[in-house]
């Protein structure tokens, strides 16, 4: 760390002081290179405040509306040939599909519940 002369009063500082620690002289180009440095960094943090936002309602109809299609396929996937992996399909179809189902209304839920939080 390199050490410059005060301004004021001739004593040696830190080169990335704000103020002289002796005579309490401000270092102006410090302390215009934190402000910018400050300002870098609030709009990179109100930047991502806003890019995290769900809207849980599309993500809970979108899941809904998957695990109803899954349902439908594995129904149809029962008019099949072959026995075994007729009720293999259905069985698979059918969990994945209550599984988005259920997702579906717990994204919902979940937005409701932050949505009345939140005011």
């Amino acid at each position: 760390m390199a050490l410059i002369k005060c301004p004021d009063c001739g004593r040696e500082i830190s080169e990335k002081a704000f103020k002289c620690l002796y005579c309490g002289c401000t270092i102006e180009s410090n302390l215009d290179d934190r402000v910018e440095e400050v300002g870098v960094q609030e709009s990179l943090s109100a930047s991502e405040n806003t890019v995290t936002r769900f809207d849980y309602n599309k993500i809970g109809k979108m899941s809904i509306i998957l695990g109803c299609l899954a349902w439908i396929i594995g129904f149809f996937q029962l008019f099949k040939d072959d026995l075994i992996v007729t009720m293999a399909c259905f069985a698979g179809l059918v969990i994945v599909g209550s599984t988005l189902v259920i997702a579906g209304f717990l994204a919902i839920l979940c937005g409701e519940l932050k949505r009345r939080y939140e005011n």
